[in-house]
């Protein structure tokens, strides 16, 4: 098995009453494993992260996410929502974008996480790439790893060089 597998059971508290979060319904009897309790989220659902506990058990990690089933109309979320916006102006909110929050807010692993998942998603010749690098780098620097920085910029140049038409003065 790969060590970097980690199992995850997430507990979610889901309350029906709340009139403002997207439906969900139970699915125990539909399901292909009899035992199992599981429930369908509609798309777009929105959680707030509760709590992640970490153990390690006889039969290897188990990461327990605690989440709740929140509504459009959680403050913190519209908050967040909102920053984001002013932040990034008319620009779509992405990946990239709640890396550079997480940034700001010194969270600098998850924005690390969120960078590169994003990466993972764009095409090798998508513009973005150069701001996703861009930002990598800077989070490098904010943590002291000048050398990685540096090689972030570079291939965030490389980048840029790559997107320009041949016949574009610099």
């Amino acid at each position: 098995p790969n060590n970097r597998l980690e199992k995850v059971l997430f507990k979610i508290t889901a309350d029906p009453r709340v009139g403002s979060t997207k439906p969900f319904a139970n699915i125990r009897n539909m399901s292909y494993f009899p035992n199992e309790s599981e429930v369908l989220f509609m798309l777009g659902s929105i959680f707030q992260l509760n709590e992640v506990e970490r153990n390690h058990g006889e039969d290897g990690k188990l990461a327990i996410i605690r989440m709740s089933l929140c509504g459009n109309t959680n403050d913190d979320f519209n908050k967040l929502y909102d920053y984001m916006k002013e932040q990034n102006g008319a620009e779509e909110i992405n990946l990239l974008s709640l890396g550079h929050v997480l940034c700001s807010m010194g969270q600098f692993n998850l924005a690390e996480q969120y960078c590169h998942r994003f990466l993972k998603e764009l095409s090798l010749v998508d513009s973005l790439r150069v701001d996703v690098y861009c930002e990598l780098g800077i989070i490098a620097k904010s943590t002291e790893q000048y050398d990685k920085s540096l090689e972030l910029y570079h291939k965030a140049l490389e980048c840029s060089m790559q997107s320009r038409p041949s016949d574009h003065v610099a």
